[in-house]
């Protein structure tokens, strides 16, 4: 199985290579849209509109789909079926839309490393769209897992506080971009052992005292869950504020390791 994703993988990616250039423009007109409408506009509208300019696109292949889907009709049968759901060992619930080695972790990957910031908005409204009706009852608080300022200068822009935005913009719920900070610099998760990221987070991220989260239902975005390290300290953090509940959403998932 992981032998044919990669197939796809390396497949999509001499396909889409092609229109890269004409869809990191497609991507800066349609946030610009977005920005400017964002104070007019009740959020999950102003998406729908937006799609009428500029539609939403496949999270596998990037062709053009109707507002309402994630894949277009060609890769249905390619793609595994959206969503998967986690609990990790300290009982946090994480629901992910795709698996890590699959054409939507390429896609994923150039939002990351590319600098292909639009790609935010497909995966955020898919990410949205993946939450319980029962969640969004409760009008959670989006928060994402903070970038460390080194890394921030190095990208120019936070991967998952773009999810967290545009998926809380989907479910008409609010986002705090300064809820978590990261206090402490730390080695890249993807390059230790799983024993060595537990203590490698630890200490890592404060929550901001000012915003007040008691008996708030927060939904914490991330772009990757691998262990569940991360979120786990982002989410024992939060805990100290007395919400009501936690729950972690996150575009890509890779098999625990």
């Amino acid at each position: 199985m992981r032998q044919r994703t990669a197939q796809i993988d390396d497949c999509l990616q001499r396909q889409n290579s092609a229109y890269r250039p004409t869809h990191i423009l497609f991507c800066k007109r349609r946030l610009l849209l977005l920005q400017a409408g964002s104070s007019v506009l009740r959020p999950s509208n102003l998406l729908k509109w937006s799609f009428w300019l500029f539609p939403r696109r496949c999270l596998w292949c990037g062709r053009s789909i109707p507002s309402e889907e994630i894949l277009c009709t060609e890769c249905l049968d390619l793609a595994p079926q959206p969503g998967s759901v986690r609990t990790l060992p300290s009982g946090l619930t994480v629901y992910s839309v795709f698996p890590y080695h699959s054409a939507g972790g390429v896609r994923l990957r150039w939002l990351k490393f590319a600098g292909q910031r639009g790609l935010a908005v497909d995966f955020g409204c898919a990410m949205g769209e993946l939450l319980p009706a029962y969640i969004l009852a409760e009008q959670p608080l989006f928060a994402c897992v903070p970038s460390g300022a080194d890394r921030l200068k190095e990208r120019g822009y936070n991967q998952s506080a773009g999810l967290a935005k545009y998926a809380a913009m989907r479910t008409d719920c609010s986002f705090c971009p300064d809820l978590l900070k990261k206090v402490k610099k730390n080695k890249t998760q993807h390059e230790i052992s799983a024993e060595e990221r537990i203590l490698n987070v630890q200490g890592v991220y404060a929550r901001n005292p000012d915003i007040d989260i008691k008996s708030r239902h927060i939904v914490l975005v991330d772009d990757i869950v691998t262990t569940g390290a991360t979120l786990e300290a982002c989410a024992a953090v939060l805990a100290e504020g007395e919400v009501s509940q936690i729950t972690a959403l996150t575009a890509l998932a890779t098999g625990r390791k």
